[in-house]
């Protein structure tokens, strides 16, 4: 009854509120995850166990140029760590990604809705380190488009949930067997807004 009761204010709170999509106002948001797993590999010439650990972090800063546009920067910073647990001293590896660039995201509906659909566009570059056996560096270039809902607490902090399109590139430079590495996809991205008046 009492989380009843805590979504239903959460629920008429959420109802009246409206976001500051005004012109010259402060966008700052991001994401962020952490994970660990344990990978049982099995092949019929060799066996082992594997633990990782990862962490991912994704903060930005806007602005709003004009009511409902706002450009700004976004990073990403990745760390994958890995450790053969199984046989012993089986070896550790390391995998670092940094990227940042801008962005740009239009919401489409009336800034006084309690809830808003935008698009987003961004760009991003960056370098990449992998460090084990070997140390090698290399390049990432990435491109998103994504759109999705953001649902208003209150005037000032939003949740969004946005689906869209992926496509990057990864490349080592400096190692024994450089490569290049392209992907593209769909890409799922969940994360908190904070719309702040500018005085």
């Amino acid at each position: 009854m009492k989380h009843c009761i805590l979504f239903s204010i959460w629920i008429s709170l959420a109802i009246k509120s409206t976001a500051q999509l005004d012109k010259k106002n402060l966008l700052i948001g991001g994401s962020g995850s952490i994970s660990s797993s344990i990978v049982n590999y099995t092949s019929t010439a060799n066996n082992f166990k594997e633990k990782n650990s990862q962490i991912e972090i994704s903060p930005s800063f806007g602005y709003f140029l004009v009511d409902k546009f706002a450009m700004g920067l976004k990073s990403t910073f990745y760390s994958l760590n890995t450790k053969i647990t199984e046989p012993l001293n089986g070896g550790k590896t390391n995998y670092k990604r940094f990227t940042v660039g801008p962005f740009a995201r239009y919401y489409l509906l009336d800034i006084d809705k309690q809830f808003n659909i935008l698009t987003q566009l961004s760009y991003q570059s960056g370098i990449l380190s992998q460090r084990g056996a070997l140390k090698e560096n290399g390049k990432i270039n990435e491109f998103s488009f994504l759109a999705g809902p953001e649902v208003f607490f209150n005037s000032s902090v939003g949740l969004e949930v946005l689906l869209g399109y992926k496509m990057s590139t990864e490349k080592l430079v400096n190692s024994q067997s450089p490569f290049k590495d392209e992907r593209r996809g769909l890409q799922v991205s969940i994360g908190f807004q904070y719309h702040l008046e500018k005085h």
